[in-house]
């Protein structure tokens, strides 16, 4: 359910950004009331990120993030925008509450029924009576996993009943088609009735960043020959459960994660509980699928470095492979850990003990030598042809090395043992840097838009809203946000125009909590807000003075661009042409006016 516009203002005038940044990034005062520090979200020597202390905001000039108090913890913690709010008004001490509308609240109804689910999973294990109980209890024990993990973990057990969850939900006034949304239950098509999808299985509750319960894992404990089942179900993808963009053990993990500079991924639910039971508690799991962007990003959060333990068989080596050229994409710095043939994590910890698993953490090789290993060992390094196979493979991971230190030492090294001339390599790595910094370049570009033309103007025209609301009236005398059309720019516009037009105060900060998660109109704000040069009063007449015959020539470029789609399908008629003279006439009349003031265009 969405949160009261009032309270969201409460809450962040109530968190002091510097008090708040300061837990994650060291800060240095310059000025009065700016604040200085090394990027949290790229690596960099010289500080480009700063805090504004009376405005509230932050912006960091090398990756282009920005925003306020939420957006930063958003962006620290991989949480929405309510847990930001929530997790501070915890902080602050106020009480969220949150406002209901017609067709609101069923994500929060969602929450709140894995919320009860996890509750009565974890009753049914801990004081459950029956038999399937006192069976998932021996069963922990026998795997080695502790109260301590199980209640770190939320272990619990879904009864092997029909609808023992159901009925509970409904008495709690949870509706069926929600639970249904939830994964928690399903719809019988012989029956039209409902019952629970999680039955007799030890359950995983699965969680966000944030520490919300947004789906769950069940496990069979016992395997039956004559009716044999899936030894896993999980919850079906759901508004608040997306596998890719989860990690299972990460909301446990976190801390440890951003204590050691490093997050280790193993490959199922018990390999995260085996690893934390032995103390390696920054490990964290994928949830059945190949590792995805998103999924890397909620470990660059916590830590620069990311290690993959892997089974040292054909599978686990693909895995790897795959899994650590995605974590190398998005600029963490990976290693291989292999097990020895044979183990997962959980027997070598028993097997073994916690120095075996330290021995292989810290052995863990730097990727492009793991590579090299792995066609070194498929026997493909002895043909030119495998040669050539392995060059490209390496090729694509040099790439996504950031640090150009490391990169020339790893194609040094991997030009040796490939047998091929380091220049060569050099070359052909040049030339796929330069296609992928095109797409970057691209990307950029896009991001900060041209400095030309109306966009320039519609950025100059927010400026001067958000930094000289006293000038607002002047603007909205001729800026009407409903004709900008689809431009990106339109919903901020609104936002400050419908605010203006109900005499409603609107400050830089609003607009951060309003289009919170909408990462590319952030930051688009943020790179505009925070550009120079300063917005002086020369500046403020110039772009008041300029913008009408901008937007003018806007409008009159998109009705003549109608009007020659018109003649070019042949429905156009004498009103068209005439409009037509018109239009290329008041045209020219604007460049004249503006060719006196600025000088031939």
């Amino acid at each position: 359910m969405p949160i009261d516009d009032d309270l969201i203002r409460r809450v962040r005038d109530a968190s002091d950004i510097v008090e708040i940044v300061s837990e994650y990034v060291s800060l240095k005062k310059r000025g009065r009331v700016n604040w200085f520090g090394l990027s949290p979200f790229v690596d960099e020597k010289t500080p480009s990120f700063s805090v504004h202390e009376e405005r509230q905001i932050f912006h960091d000039f090398s990756s282009g993030e920005g925003g306020n108090v939420f957006t930063f913890l958003m962006k620290m913690e991989g949480i929405t925008f309510p847990e930001a709010v929530r997790r501070l008004a915890d902080r602050a001490g106020i009480k969220v509450e949150e406002k209901r509308g017609p067709g609101a609240g069923e994500t929060d109804e969602i929450y709140r029924a894995n919320e009860l689910a996890a509750k009565f999973y974890r009753h049914h294990l801990v004081e459950g009576a029956g038999a399937d109980s006192i069976a998932a209890r021996e069963y922990l024990e026998r795997r080695g996993i502790s109260r301590e993990i199980a209640e770190k973990f939320r272990l619990g057990l879904a009864p092997a009943e029909w609808d023992s969850l159901l009925k509970l939900a409904r008495r709690r006034k949870h509706r069926d088609h929600v639970l249904v949304k939830a994964g928690l239950v399903r719809r019988s098509e012989k029956t039209g009735g409902h019952y629970d999808w999680f039955r007799g299985r030890l359950m995983f509750p699965i969680f966000n960043a944030g520490g919300r319960v947004v789906g769950f894992g069940g496990r069979i404990m016992e395997e039956d020959a004559e009716n044999p089942q899936p030894k896993y179900i999980n919850t079906p993808e759901t508004p608040v459960y997306h596998k890719g963009r989860l990690l299972y053990g990460l909301a446990q993990a976190r801390g440890a994660i951003r204590q050691q500079g490093a997050g280790v991924f193993v490959e199922g639910y018990t390999d995260v509980l085996a690893m934390h039971e032995a103390g390696f508690d920054h490990a964290v799991a994928g949830l059945g699928t190949a590792l995805t962007s998103e999924q890397a990003a909620l470990v660059k959060r916590f830590a620069k470095r990311a290690v993959l333990l892997y089974d040292a068989d054909a599978a686990g080596n693909i895995a790897a492979n795959r899994g650590a050229d995605v974590l190398a994409g998005s600029g963490l710095d990976v290693r291989i850990a292999l097990l020895p043939p044979g183990e997962d994590p959980d027997s070598l910890l028993k097997s073994e003990g916690p120095d075996a698993m330290q021995a292989a953490l810290v052995g863990a090789m730097p990727l492009v030598d793991f590579k090299l290993d792995y066609f070194r060992r498929r026997g493909a390094l002895e043909t030119p042809q495998g040669r050539s196979e392995a060059a490209r493979a390496i090729i694509d991971t040099l790439i996504r090395i950031e640090d150009e230190i490391t990169r020339q030492l790893a194609l040094h090294d991997a030009a040796e043992k490939l047998g091929v001339e380091e220049k060569l390599l050099a070359r052909e790595l040049a030339r796929e840097k330069r296609k992928s910094s095109g797409r970057a370049r691209a990307v950029r570009e896009e991001e900060k838009a041209p400095a030309t033309g109306d966009e320039k103007m519609l950025r100059d025209l927010l400026r001067v809203l958000v930094h000289h609301p006293e000038r607002r009236g002047d603007v909205f005398s001729f800026l009407r946000s409903g004709e900008l059309g689809d431009h990106r720019l339109r919903p901020v516009f609104e936002t400050i125009e419908a605010a203006h037009i109900e005499g409603r105060e609107i400050r830089e900060a609003d607009l951060y909590d309003r289009f919170a998660e909408q990462d590319h109109l952030v930051r688009l704000i943020g790179s505009t807000l925070n550009q120079a040069p300063p917005d002086d009063a020369e500046f403020v007449e110039a772009v008041l003075a300029g913008a009408p015959d901008v937007l003018r020539m806007r409008a009159i470029e998109h009705e003549l661009a109608e009007i020659r789609e018109r003649l070019q399908k042949g429905e156009s008629g004498p009103d068209d042409l005439r409009r037509r003279q018109q239009l290329i006439g008041e045209r020219q009349a604007i460049k004249n006016r503006r060719a006196r003031l600025t000088g031939p265009t």
